[in-house]
């Protein structure tokens, strides 16, 4: 547990704090697994790039970042020095001390640095020379010397996986090991599996340094890159000639046959452990390397980890190899042809399958293929499946990618001559831009619930949730089983402290199968690297969800503790803008991309990576990961407001929010006196520009509660002139929204009943919960019924239908899935699903 006078932890507090609790709930909170994960599971209205936690308080995370810079500097200031003797009780104190702690239910506090500088060896093993840790220095990373050591105790994890290690010499040492492959916050049984006591480490360039900077306590040995980690087995010839000075209390290898060890293999597997039982494939094949069933079995636990290419390259060899057994020569086509298809080469997954003597897994499988060359090709996707495998706990989805030929990477000179995506031909508004799945993905249900992890990022200068560093180790993961995709990572932006990425993206990959052996990196993994990448590029993948009855109330939204974290490929080359010409939406941790609004051919092509009413907020977000601030139309009007009135407009926002919840809780509800509102409309237009052409996001949500309760009060009062006043109020939010060419009469026209009441050329502004849109035009359909309008009401709903589709898909279903609970109460006109 993590001591309340820690700064740290008081960071945490005032975090949790700022989302209004009281105390007895933020005591919950410090306390109760139970009462976070509630907290944690609060719904956000919008998407947005992932910026960190939204409650953190800005000052006090300040000071955390400047003692921990502080700190960094006054370390790699003082120069090396012979540290004191490790003692074996010590280390045997620590590791029962963390084991107890992870064993504990009590919720914990961890936290762990960011974007700090981080070292990894280049230099193969068989180059470097064997230290000892007695001829170690703190403060001093051994530039061409190698460890050899063994693990002495189970191993034990806060954020590090904490291994306790002794050399040749019997000399001990405490061994932190960040960003290791699917062991971020693992269990007991997860760790035991992958270092049982008497596992033999090389650490290639080892890092000893004190725990904290000008301490004299014990030292460790801190590795950031898993590929400086070796695991050696007895027969390699590194270790053949070492001689331990103890006798270690549990020997690690205790199988002396290939049978052996598939049967440890075959008991890791069916408990989920996928590495360890590949781990132990691999130690069968290397004492009979032509038992195919232990290389066909190390498919399958490939397969389950996602390390699609390592599978293919199994199956492959068991199929070259030839085996008389035809149940392996069909298992290994159909291991190869799952392999290829987690690969995305569907058509290659087609035809092999082609090959092999229909069942039913092979009957289901080819209408995969199938589904997902149809979705490649067309763009055209089933969104009512897809909506529904959002909804679950952890919502990875099984569908294609899809790039419209209309985008393309291009240079773009404004923005440093780095890249972004520009149009090719011109676009439509709700045209389908992209479909991308993401390289690595994590969901807070993925991760245990009673642990927060807060990064410091020095990169950034902004405070990471645990998603975001889980993501850290996820993508490694990914490279580790998939090598030949490190490219799609390494180049994307990772900072102005690296090289700039190459111009073009995605880049060439390799169709050859790579073979792996779990826990063997090939290659040296730049950590750094991929810290800057996640800093700069991570998505939080908030889902499509169903609308409740209450959406349309724009009461106070309190921040999430947690959220997910994702990171895509094409959609991280988007550059920024408050004003974006295209927005981007997750089904499950599928990212679609729609076009906003029209776009001609050769425009850039945006997306929002934040929102805000102001230009002032929206800076304090975006400073962390833009080299320049934002300047788009939406940013250059509200400064030409000033700064003075941007503040008061984000004041007069808190507090009708202020009004809204003293109103809830006196009477229940968040719905205030329309001529309160009105007032409130009247303080906020006087801090935008009259000439203001653009969309003016806190206006809109005015204006909306001014129309809800002028509505109410008609409704009450049976007065039709309190309904057209709502009816104006409603078409003036759709206004400040951004729509444009809307028609505000109330009684007239010759207008064709399937004729929008609006413009298709644009939808409403990104800081515009859209949703809430499509429901205010429900509305106004309603209240022309009340008016006995009945081609307007029919107008407006066509409106509504026309800005769900163009936003989301899914076409009439989809619309009546996520707000038909809404609209079911409402007197909407019964109409046929279309529109001009």
């Amino acid at each position: 547990m993590a001591n309340q006078n820690d700064p740290f932890v008081s960071q945490m507090i005032q975090a949790i704090s700022s989302l209004n609790l009281s105390p007895e709930q933020l005591q919950d909170a410090l306390h109760s697994p139970e009462s976070m994960i509630e907290l944690m599971g609060r719904p956000s209205a919008q998407p947005t790039r992932d910026l960190g936690y939204a409650g953190s308080n800005e000052n006090s995370f300040k000071q955390e970042l400047d003692t921990a810079e502080a700190r960094w500097r006054e370390e790699a200031r003082l120069p090396p020095q012979k540290p004191r003797a490790t003692k074996r009780i010590d280390l045997e104190m620590i590791n029962r001390d963390v084991s107890q702690e992870m064993s504990s239910e009590k919720f914990m506090f961890l936290k762990t640095f960011v974007g700090n500088k981080k070292s990894f060896s280049t230099i193969p093993i068989s180059q470097l020379k064997f230290v000892s840790i007695r001829d170690m220095l703190a403060r001093q990373v051994h530039k061409r010397q190698c460890l050899i050591c063994r693990t002495i105790f189970k191993p034990v994890r806060r954020v590090a996986v904490e291994l306790s290690i002794e050399d040749t010499n019997g000399d001990v040492v405490l061994l932190t090991l960040y960003n290791l492959p699917g062991l971020f916050l693992a269990n007991h049984e997860v760790l035991e599996a992958h270092f049982p006591i008497g596992t033999v480490l090389a650490i290639r360039e080892p890092w000893m340094k004190f725990p904290s900077a000008g301490s004299q306590q014990n030292s460790i040995i801190r590795v950031d890159s898993p590929s400086d980690i070796l695991i050696l087995e007895p027969s390699n010839p590194i270790i053949q000639d070492i001689r331990w000075k103890t006798t270690p209390t549990i020997y690690r290898h205790k199988f002396t046959t290939a049978e052996e060890w598939k049967g440890q293999g075959n008991k890791y597997f069916e408990g989920g452990l996928f590495v360890p039982a590949a781990l132990a494939w691999s130690r069968g094949l290397e004492l009979n390397p032509s038992l195919h069933a232990l290389r066909l079995n190390r498919s399958q636990a490939y397969i389950k980890l996602e390390w699609f290419s390592a599978a293919l390259a199994d199956a492959v060899h068991v199929l070259e190899a030839g085996t008389s057994v035809v149940s392996n020569t069909t298992k290994a086509s159909y291991r190869a042809a799952s392999a290829e298809y987690g690969l995305e080469r569907y058509g290659d997954a087609l035809a092999r399958l082609d090959t092999l003597d229909e069942d039913d897994a092979i009957s289901v499988l080819k209408a995969r293929c199938r589904g997902r060359i149809h979705e490649t090709r067309t763009g055209d996707y089933e969104w009512i499946t897809m909506f529904h495998a959002g909804q679950l706990t952890v919502p990875h989805l099984d569908v294609a990618q899809f790039v419209n030929p209309a985008v393309n990477v291009a240079v773009i000179p404004t923005r440093g001559g780095g890249r972004g995506i520009r149009s090719m031909r011109d676009i439509k508004t709700g045209d389908l831009l992209v479909v991308a799945k993401p390289l690595a993905s994590v969901f807070p249900s993925e991760l245990p619930k009673n642990v927060v992890v807060f990064g410091t990022n020095f990169s950034t200068r902004r405070s990471d949730k645990t998603t975001a560093i889980a993501l850290i180790t996820r993508v490694i993961t990914r490279m580790h089983g998939c090598p030949e995709e490190s490219d799609m990572i390494y180049h994307l932006y990772c900072g102005s402290t690296f090289p700039p990425p190459p111009p073009s993206y995605p880049p060439q990959i390799s169709e050859n199968a790579v073979p792996i052996t779990p826990l063997s990196w090939k290659g040296d993994l730049d950590v750094a690297m991929i810290d800057g990448v996640v800093s700069y590029n991570a998505f939080s993948p908030n889902c499509v969800k169903t609308v409740s009855p209450d959406t349309l109330k724009s009461g106070d939204q309190s921040p999430e503790m947690e959220t997910p974290s994702a990171i895509y490929g094409l959609p991280s080359l988007f550059n920024h803008s408050c004003h974006p010409n295209a927005v981007w939406r997750c089904f499950g941790d599928v990212m679609v991309i729609r076009a906003r609004e029209t776009i001609p051919r050769g425009s850039k092509i945006t997306l929002a990576y934040t929102l805000g009413d102001t230009y002032v907020a929206r800076d304090e977000k975006l400073k962390s990961i833009l080299q320049a601030k934002c300047d788009c139309a939406l940013c250059s009007s509200d400064r030409a407001d000033g700064e003075e009135a941007c503040r008061r407009r984000e004041q007069l926002v808190e507090e009708l929010l202020a009004v809204k919840r003293e109103s809830n809780e006196r009477k229940g509800t968040v719905m205030v006196e329309h001529t309160v509102i009105e007032a409130h409309v009247q303080s906020l237009a006087s801090t935008y520009r009259s000439n203001c052409k653009l969309p003016r996001p806190a206006l809109y949500r005015a204006h909306s509660d001014a129309m809800q309760s002028l509505e109410l009060e008609a409704s009450r009062k049976n007065r039709l002139d309190l309904l057209r006043l709502s009816i104006q109020q409603g078409f003036k939010a759709l206004e400040a929204a951004g729509f444009i060419g809307i028609d505000s009469t109330l009684v007239g026209g010759k207008a064709s009943r399937h004729a929008l009441p609006l413009s298709k050329e644009r939808l409403a502004t990104c800081s515009v919960d859209i949703d809430t849109c499509a429901l205010l035009m429900a509305h106004l359909s309603t209240s022309f019924v009340g008016l006995s309008q009945v081609i307007r009401a029919e107008r407006w709903l066509r409106a509504a239908w026309w800005v769900h589709d163009a936003s989301f898909g899914g076409g009439q279903a989809l619309f009546n899935i996520r707000l038909g609970s809404f609209l079911n109460k409402m007197p909407v006109p019964s109409i046929q699903y279309r529109w001009n």
